[in-house]
């Protein structure tokens, strides 16, 4: 049985309204669609990367799934329990981390806090303090973990957060955005960490981000979500794959006339030298064939064709339609 089924998962939120309107509709209320019929399985042992902009309700589907919310409808299941009616023991096993953690008690140390939440999970006695021990070696905080955490850098408390979420050896981690605050090294070196794990004990991990190059580097399947609604589920081969039916192609040609007599949009010019020019162009392989078909007949010259990888950046903004170029 795969650890995390979704099937088809509804979530609303209520919004404030003005006087006005209650004063025209009192028993009328208005709600945002934070999810819209999420369905999704993930396997044992597995890293599912869910990527998205802010607002697209990936907050709100792990909150779900770690029983923080109801959902309005659909089914969740984690590890074969159902989350409305087995809720406990779906906490008992999972991790639940999530970015910018404010629930430390930033007086007390590390390990005191460490031992406080272990209290909390039920454990006691020498399995609290060997489980403690055993988290804090993993995520490398034995230089910290008698200082209180007030003292703690940003990256040191995202570590205690992630300390915090192992300490039930969980077969599932949810991360909500771990490295959002973390400097590139440090959000490196949790990556590395993450993937070390999942390899190492088999743990199952659900990751959000919106940083592209975070969910390229973690492998294994993506989900790209939107405005509360799944657009594509798959590796980035297979994403990439199935939405480039157009490919970018890098050219490099001369022709009699230069580009305004090839008749044809989408050129972005990289150079030009000597008659020679060298572009871009994003089109279809038939349609470069036409193209390269009328340089020839117009007397021109083809020096290089070569097609270039779009990128996920790229492949992500053509799903939802945004430039995500400027997203932290």
């Amino acid at each position: 049985m795969n650890p995390v089924i979704c099937e088809n998962v509804v979530k609303d939120y209520p919004l404030p309204r003005t006087f006005k309107e209650f004063l025209l509709a009192p028993f009328k209320e208005k709600y945002i669609k934070a999810l819209k019929g999420v369905s999704f399985e993930v396997a044992q042992g597995e890293i599912f990367v869910l990527i998205g902009p802010n607002g697209a309700g990936k907050t709100t589907l792990f909150k779900i799934i770690a029983t923080l919310l109801l959902p309005d409808k659909g089914k969740v299941t984690v590890n074969g329990f159902d989350v409305l009616k087995e809720e406990s023991k779906v906490r008992k096993s999972i991790g639940y981390v999530v970015n910018e953690e404010r629930s430390f008690y930033w007086r007390l140390s590390g390990w005191e806090n460490l031992k406080f939440f272990a209290v909390l999970n039920n454990l006691s006695g020498k399995e609290l303090k060997e489980r403690v021990s055993q988290v804090v070696e993993l995520t490398g905080l034995g230089d910290w973990i008698s200082r209180p955490v007030k003292d703690y850098s940003t990256g040191l408390r995202q570590r205690l957060s992630l300390a915090r979420g192992l300490l039930v050896s969980p077969s599932l981690l949810i991360l909500d955005e771990p490295t959002r605050s973390l400097d590139p090294i440090m959000a490196k070196e949790l990556r590395r960490f993450v993937k070390e794990r999942v390899s190492q004990d088999g743990l199952t991990v659900l990751l959000s981000t919106h940083n592209l190059n975070e969910a390229e580097e973690m492998g294994g399947r993506i989900a790209i979500i939107d405005k509360g609604v799944i657009k594509k589920i798959g590796t980035i081969e297979e994403i990439k794959k199935d939405i480039n039916r157009k490919k970018r192609y890098c050219l490099e040609f001369s022709v009699p006339g230069g580009l305004s007599s090839l008749d044809i949009t989408g050129f972005s010019l990289l150079g030009s030298e000597g008659g020679k020019y060298r572009a871009e162009i994003l089109i279809s392989e038939e349609k470069l064939n036409e193209l390269l078909r009328k340089i020839l007949d117009k007397g021109g010259k083809i020096s290089e064709v070569r097609e270039k990888e779009l990128t996920l950046e790229e492949s992500f903004s053509r799903i939802i339609g945004k430039d995500m170029s400027n997203a932290d």
